[in-house]
């Protein structure tokens, strides 16, 4: 007996030893795998056999088809590796009816799609699972490849189960694309994903994918929902991170918690939504993380709806790329939220905001509907500002803030006239604060902190902007925060409600010995003549001795950046200082003025132009994995992309937003099939170069 079995083993080692490795020379020409002449070996895979497909017959793209009916292939293993600018796809058609249809006998990688593979399974099997590896291999796909699950059958047991996380498969695409109308459950709990993508292409209508389960689920590249495609995610577990981005695409929607369980879905890239995020669940608290550790973006077509919080936890901030309705809950941790004026930030009549600090805020404007008192969590640079609002009115009002941290003194139409009680104003910040619907009145609360430089703080009162002069609407409510010696800091409220709106400041009621708010910059010009920028100003207090000026500029991305220090000294109150390589275009200057106590102030901005035209331009980058890299050198503003194809008709098109000339965009290029094409763009009003490429 023992020596029985011990001969199978042997037999079984030498069929291994002797396993041969067939190619696909594509002679017959018919893309049939069961054709004979279409090996290398001119012979048919066998139990045992190792096959790859590659381009070492064959330079062009080429597909494979499994055989049809009950026919099924058993290998010790399945690479698929096309040459660099190659795709190769292997396909295992509706009529094969086998399970398995395809199974990988070998240890280790068995089945493993390279960049450039495709391999598409739309069994037509009653049962099972129809690709499989064993216990002892694993399904790997490599950054680049793309496994289509396009069939009603399992993916759990020896494929989903086996598949690899190595290095090098973040970017493996794992696509479910299931035909039918029927709600199909996808193996999701404790899995680990590189790209993951749900589809609705093969079902013509509406495909619905749920999943659940006790364990996390972690997708390390991004993850797509395409149109018509609903992924419901019900698991017992809240954690779903997504290493990449999110898409969900128009018509597309992601149902984050549709259970008894709150779901809390981690995203580390950007978040463009275009269809509908949505929970349907019965616990609280599910949400949208965005736990990022470089800069994300949030691009908002679609909607936010039900009890969705989204949370912004990423110290190296997260900007808006189109306006974005939050109708419940926006939770600041760390990290500010860059807003502008057409990439707008709402919250609704029933939206509340928690967390707001000088780690977490909103750099920019900001509306809040509703008829609800609210604190406006506003801030810039390092300084955490809010301002609040008080209950009243209806809850259509709609009210618009924004914090500016500059001299509102020096803010057109503002002015330094103030009448009495107020004795002066602050020379570094102000609110705007607009109702933009209704005609309800509030009362108003402002924030005092050390940026501030105030010594006395029942002394200040809400300072408002009225026909060029500065009114008082009281103070009262003076709240102590933080000390912050030598200044105070605390909040206080207006002493009735406010019916005319606009800029607001702090208004001191004694004068600035005592609450400096501070006076330090007397004058500070720019000048532009023959290419170089001459800059002159004077300080309030003669000699100055002691005094840190560093002077800043910015370009059309409105960051500043140190160009030099100027120190004070004691023989005189102004100051030069020559820029001798401005900026081609728009710059602005300012001053930030250091202290030897460390107190902190900056002067006005002014802008100053150069005249000469700036070069626009589109420069390629390249092709990787399907996007087109392209560097854009232009103002910043709007750009428009356009591709081509050799007949002139434009088959893609794109609207990006540059914030900064060279900054890089990535272009999808999926969906254009193999050959020639023209990229062209427009800036504005200026049409850029075009660039032909080839895919």
């Amino acid at each position: 007996m023992k020596k029985g079995i011990l001969n199978l083993l042997l037999l079984l080692l030498v069929d291994y030893c002797h396993a041969a490795i067939l190619k696909w020379d594509g002679e017959a020409g018919d893309g049939q795998w069961a054709t004979s002449i279409n090996w290398d070996l001119d012979r048919l895979p066998v139990p045992g056999d190792e096959v790859i497909l590659d381009n070492a017959y064959i330079s062009d793209d080429y597909t494979v088809f499994f055989p049809g009916g009950n026919n099924a292939v058993s290998l010790l293993s399945l690479i698929i590796s096309p040459g660099s600018s190659q795709i190769i796809t292997c396909i295992l058609p509706s009529a094969n009816t086998a399970s398995p249809a395809l199974i990988l006998t070998g240890p280790g990688d068995v089945f493993v799609l390279n960049k450039g593979a495709v391999f598409r399974n739309a069994s037509g099997a009653a049962l099972g699972t129809p690709v499989t590896v064993t216990t002892s291999g694993f399904f790997r796909i490599n950054n680049g490849g793309h496994y289509i699950h396009q069939t009603t059958r399992g993916h759990t047991d020896y494929l989903v189960s086996r598949l690899s996380d190595a290095a090098g498969t973040e970017e493996g695409i794992f696509e479910f694309d299931v035909p039918g109308t029927a709600s199909y459950t996808i193996s999701i709990s404790n899995r680990v994903f590189g790209k993951l993508i749900f589809s609705a292409s093969s079902s013509g209508s509406q495909r619905t994918y749920t999943g659940a389960g006790i364990n996390p689920v972690t997708v390390r590249g991004g993850m797509e929902i395409r149109s018509n495609t609903v992924l419901s995610y019900g698991a017992n577990t809240d954690s779903f991170h997504i290493g990449g981005d999110c898409l969900v695409q128009e018509s597309g929607t992601f149902n984050i918690a549709n259970g008894s369980n709150k779901a809390i879905i981690a995203i580390k890239g950007n978040l463009d939504n275009r269809g509908l995020i949505t929970e349907t669940g019965t616990s609280t608290g599910s949400g949208i993380v965005l736990n990022g550790i470089s800069r994300q973006s949030i691009l908002s077509t679609g909607d936010i709806a039900q009890e969705v919080k989204l949370t912004v936890n990423n110290p190296a901030g997260i900007r808006l790329l189109s306006p974005l309705l939050i109708s419940y809950q926006l939770e600041l941790i760390q990290g500010k939220l860059y807003t502008s004026s057409t990439d707008l930030l709402s919250l609704g009549a029933d939206a509340i905001c928690s967390g707001g600090s000088s780690l977490s805020f909103i750099e920019g404007p900001m509306k809040k509907i509703g008829n609800t008192g609210f604190d406006f969590p506003l801030g810039t640079g390092g300084i955490y500002a809010p301002i609040g609002i008080g209950n009243g009115g209806l809850n259509t009002d709609e009210f618009l803030a924004e914090y500016k941290r500059a001299n509102p003194q020096s803010a057109p139409g503002l002015g330094n006239i103030c009448q009495a009680p107020i004795h002066h104003i602050s020379y570094v910040e102000y609110w705007n604060l607009l109702r933009t619907a209704g005609n309800s009145s509030r009362k108003i609360k402002l924030a005092v902190s050390s940026s501030s430089f105030a010594y006395n703080l029942p002394a200040l009162v809400v300072a408002r902007a009225d026909n060029g002069q500065w009114i008082s609407e009281g103070g009262n409510t003076h709240a102590a925060g933080m000390p912050s010696p030598p200044y105070a800091t605390g909040t206080f409220i207006s002493d009735a409600d406010i019916e005319e709106f606009g800029s607001f400041t702090l208004g001191s009621t004694i004068d600035q010995t005592q609450n400096p708010l501070p006076i330090k910059i007397e004058s500070f010009n720019v000048r532009f003549n023959n290419g170089q920028s001459f800059l002159q100003w004077k300080t309030g207090v003669c000699p100055a001795a002691g005094l840190r000026f560093e002077v800043q500029r910015a370009g059309h991305d409105q960051l500043f950046r140190q160009l030099m220090d100027v120190y004070g000294n004691d023989t005189g109150c102004v100051y030069q200082f020559t820029d001798n390589y401005p900026e081609k275009g728009e710059n602005y200057y300012r001053l930030k003025l250091t202290e030897v106590n460390g107190e902190i102030s900056f002067s006005k901005t002014i802008v100053v132009s150069d005249k000469r035209e700036p070069v626009s331009e589109l420069r390629l980058s390249g092709i990787e994995r399907d996007l087109l890299k392209v560097s854009v050198y232009s103002t910043p503003g709007n750009i428009s992309f356009f591709i081509f194809d050799v007949s002139g008709r434009v088959v893609r098109s794109y609207n990006r937003r540059l914030f900064q000339p060279g900054e890089m965009f990535y272009l999808p290029l999926q969906e254009l099939t193999k050959g020639r094409y023209l990229l062209a763009g427009v800036s504005g009003r200026e049409r850029l170069n075009g660039i032909c490429f080839l895919k």
